[in-house]
């Protein structure tokens, strides 16, 4: 019988737990290369990245190098309603925490480009680009609403499995980046 995705979120978190930060550190250099390899990022202009959380695949080499390639970068915050909005990025001094203790930019101009490269976060995944979030729907929501931009999901190898559950509503990346494979 397969899991439900509270159960797999649940086993994900403890198995992210047991991640040395040396390991999380070495696989999302790895990752991040990757995707900065892809034609999705080179021939974007825009980058739309989650702001990392510690267990969570690292995106600040990401926006840094984002920033060294010309490109520009916009973050998500949460607004009223639980509505996700992205706001340009240009140090790392907008940050300030936020909602579920993310870094979300204090301030910055609210911006919209569906042909940016929307970068997503993920607690799983499957061989089919199912993902599974946190449970609140901001990324889906977005995607839903904003159909069109190029999607690019990061995630350690380990997080993916053969299925996971999905759902009508769920947004499925264009692209899945893990340390060991691409998924297209």
């Amino acid at each position: 019988m397969m899991m439900t995705k509270g159960q797999i979120r649940q086993e994900m978190l403890k198995e992210r737990r047991r991640i040395p930060p040396l390991a999380i550190e070495q696989r999302s250099g790895i990752i991040v290369k990757k995707l900065v390899q892809t034609p999705e990022y080179r021939d974007a202009d825009w980058i739309w990245t989650y702001v990392s959380l510690p267990k969570e695949v690292q995106t600040f080499s990401l926006i840094e190098e984002a920033w060294k390639d010309g490109k520009h970068v916009a973050v998500p915050k949460v607004k009223r309603g639980d509505r996700l909005v992205f706001l340009e990025l240009t140090t790392f001094d907008q940050l300030k925490e936020g909602t579920f203790h993310v870094l979300e930019p204090e301030y910055g101009r609210e911006v919209e480009d569906p042909s940016a490269l929307l970068v997503l976060p993920g607690l799983a995944f499957d061989l089919q680009k199912n993902r599974i979030g946190y449970g609140k729907g901001y990324y889906d929501r977005f995607l839903t609403a904003h159909p069109g931009h190029p999607t690019a999901a990061l995630s350690f190898d380990f997080a993916l499995r053969t299925q996971i559950p999905s759902e009508e509503g769920d947004v499925r990346p264009d692209l899945l980046i893990t340390d060991r494979r691409i998924i297209r």
